[in-house]
């Protein structure tokens, strides 16, 4: 039983990192959470990432401490189920992007809205944020959550 679902799993996966277009998304229906799956989606294809990728990127994030996951099978495979179902929806919230977001190792990004005004006007908006840093697996012992600030202090001879 956890064989089938692991490959009905593997063939989810294939089948989305395989079928992503990149069409403009017009909103006709799914709502705006469509929106952030589709733009994950286009990220996956632009960015090449294939099964044997996401397996890869699948263990450093769930090796990565700061997502809490006890180091036993029973939770690992638990917490890879859950986070593939969401990665894999055809609707995704801001914090589960993120979370895809950090899934793929990307520290930090920047939001950009070009706003097309009715009376031809057009302004641009954006915000950085900034995810943390990201899990190294080859220094897993070595993670730490060092600040940017810290910086060693000069000495003298």
């Amino acid at each position: 039983m956890a064989f089938e679902h692991r490959k009905n799993s593997a063939s989810k996966i294939r089948n989305l990192l395989s079928h992503v277009d990149g069409r403009e998304v017009e909103i006709t229906s799914g709502g705006t959470n469509s929106i952030l799956a589709s733009l994950f989606r286009r990220m996956l294809k632009e960015l090449d990432i294939n099964y044997s990728k996401w397996n890869n990127m699948m263990l450093r994030y769930i090796m990565d401490p700061r997502n809490c996951i006890p180091n036993n099978n029973k939770d690992q495979a638990s917490a890879r189920g859950n986070l593939q179902k969401e990665l894999l929806k055809e609707k995704m919230s801001w914090k589960v992007f993120c979370k895809g977001l950090r899934f793929m190792a990307i520290p930090k990004f920047e939001i950009i809205i070009r706003a097309h005004h009715t009376n031809g006007k057009i302004t641009e908006h954006s915000l950085n944020v900034n995810l943390g840093q990201v899990y190294d697996l080859n220094e897993a012992d070595d993670f730490t959550d060092k600040d940017d600030d810290e910086t060693p202090s000069p000495t003298t001879s």
